[in-house]
Order: structure tokens, then C-alpha cells, then sequence
């Protein structure tokens, strides 16, 4: 087994990629993974909903344990090389700036060999080959608890009613304030720039805008379009950008991403220097890429 303790200090979707490759990686070679990180939402999430070790593929055994006593398990073997050890484990880290290849033949061998492989450090563990064939089943199991949905489509069926098209757009600011030098830090005069560019790309169509972002927002900052802003917490504001017809968002954030990823809905990225934004433009999610 594959287990995932740490990645707390990672943002939501930076885990949420994560999962995504060792999911696939657990899809195509045999091999069952754990994410107790990703417990405080597993509850949000219907295949890791009462399921605190948030198991792939899901178990219904643990259910009675506490999200934080399965992430406290799982982490003590990665400070404790001996528990490691006595429980014919392994701890492997990988540097928060580049990739492991989870299908590499080595790594295979050892998650094969052992009776667990704990993943101590970084984040960007990837199985590029093995995600097309792992998406139908990742869209299934990260499918929005029944709660986070109701509340997500209401959000998106407000903007339904005033219009042909929904977009879903990814507001982020907080963190992106200092990443990357603020390259993606972007006014909210622009965000409405970048809107009103859609919406006349639309011609005699209809566009609203469903806004979620990592702060409060009011339509009244966007003037001139039809715009519902969410207020949802972060899981609601993924479910509610993946029930919309397009998503866009920051070019670099696997949270936008990862919403049309699963939604399975056009993507656009935004750029700081970009031709004129368009419905045209949409593509992939660029969680889709190498």
C-alpha cells in the first residue's frame, strides 16, 4: 500500500492532483493507496466520504475512526523509522519542485515489494500514462458529497436562470500575492476585464458568471455583467465551478484545474500578457498536461 500522511501545509488542489496520480498509478498497477492528509475533507467527497484513511480503491472498514486519529497513524511511521521498519515499511520524500515518476519500474518493484510505501515528503508524485484510463473512475469517486452538491448547484443554477452560458471563474488572491513574484496575482478590475471579453465572444448568447474566490466578493465589482458569486466553502466552490459550462481561472492553479478536470468542462488559463479573452479560447484542463 501506498500512503500519502503528510501534505498539510499543501493547498487543496496541490492534494487533490496528488491523489488524482496515485489514483491512477492504484488503477493501473493493482496497488491501494492512502491519502489520510486529505481527511478533514473527506467528508465533502463521496468516495472518501466515511472513509478517514480516504482508502482508493474505497473500503468501508476504519469508518468509525476519527479523520485526525487515521492521519496521526499513518504520519508516525515517517518520524519513526523503526514503526516503519516493524511494519515492513518504507519512506521515500520527493522535493516540492519536481516530479516523481510513479511509473518508473523501480518504484513499481517497491510498492510491490513492500507492505507499505510512505510517501514523507512533496506533493507531485504523477502517472501520466495511467490517468486518461483513471478519469471515468476518479470523476465517480471525487464526485461532490451529496450536501456540497445541493448547495454547489443551487449556487450555479442562480446564474442559470439569467442566462445561455455559465462560466465559472476562479478568483484567487491570497496566496497569490507573493507566487511567483505576484505573476498571478491579478486586480479584480481585470478579472472583469477578462469577463466582459467572454461575454462578448458569446454574440447573441447569454453569459452569467459564477465568481468563487479565497475572499469575499460581491457582484457589485463586476459592473455591466451577470455575475453570482458563490460564498461557498473550498470544496462547495470546486463543485460549483465544475457544474459550469466553461471554467476559467489563474493559468498555474490545479484548483480551477481540477474543477473542468472533473467536471469535464473547456478550460481557460489566464495569462498576465494574453490576447483578448474568448469563449473560442477554452481548451483541456491543463491538469491534462505534462
Amino acid at each position: 500500500m501506498i500512503v500519502a500522511p503528510c501534505g498539510g501545509g499543501f493547498r487543496l488542489g496541490n492534494r487533490l492532483e496528488m491523489f488524482l496520480h496515485l489514483g491512477a498509478f492504484s488503477h493501473r498497477a493493482g496497488v491501494p493507496v492512502a491519502i489520510p492528509s486529505f481527511a478533514g475533507h473527506a467528508e465533502d467527497f463521496a468516495g472518501t466520504r466515511r472513509n478517514p484513511f480516504c482508502l482508493f480503491p474505497r473500503r468501508e472498514s476504519f469508518r468509525w475512526l476519527p479523520p485526525l486519529a487515521a492521519h496521526t497513524l499513518a504520519w508516525l511511521p515517517t518520524r519513526l523509522p523503526a514503526l516503519a521498519a516493524a511494519l515492513d515499511g518504507v519512506c521515500l520524500d520527493c522535493p516540492n519542485d519536481r516530479e516523481f515518476d510513479l511509473a518508473s519500474a523501480d518504484f513499481l518493484d517497491l510498492a510491490r515489494s513492500r507492505r507499505f510505501v510512505f510517501l514523507r515528503t512533496g506533493w507531485q508524485y504523477r502517472d501520466w500514462d495511467a490517468l486518461p484510463d483513471f478519469l471515468p473512475v476518479a470523476r465517480k469517486y471525487f464526485h461532490p458529497a451529496a450536501p456540497v452538491e445541493r448547495a454547489a448547484r443551487a449556487v450555479v443554477e442562480a446564474a442559470r436562470r439569467k442566462a445561455d452560458i455559465v462560466v465559472g471563474v476562479h478568483v484567487r488572491r491570497t496566496d497569490f500575492r507573493d507566487h511567483l513574484g505576484g505573476r498571478y496575482f491579478f486586480s479584480i478590475e481585470s478579472y472583469a476585464a477578462r469577463m466582459k471579453e467572454i461575454a462578448a465572444s458569446a454574440g447573441s448568447r447569454r453569459v452569467a458568471f459564477v465568481v468563487c474566490s479565497d475572499e469575499p466578493r460581491h457582484p457589485g465589482e463586476f459592473p455591466g455583467l451577470e455575475v453570482v458569486c458563490s460564498g461557498l466553502p473550498a470544496t462547495g466552490d470546486l463543485a460549483a465551478l465544475s457544474f459550469c459550462d466553461a471554467v476559467t481561472g489563474p493559468a498555474i492553479s490545479s484548483f480551477s484545474g481540477w474543477a473542468a478536470l472533473m467536471g469535464d468542462r473547456p478550460f481557460l488559463g489566464l495569462e498576465p500578457e494574453a490576447p483578448a479573452a474568448s469563449l473560442a479560447a477554452f481548451g483541456p484542463s491543463p491538469l491534462l498536461k505534462r
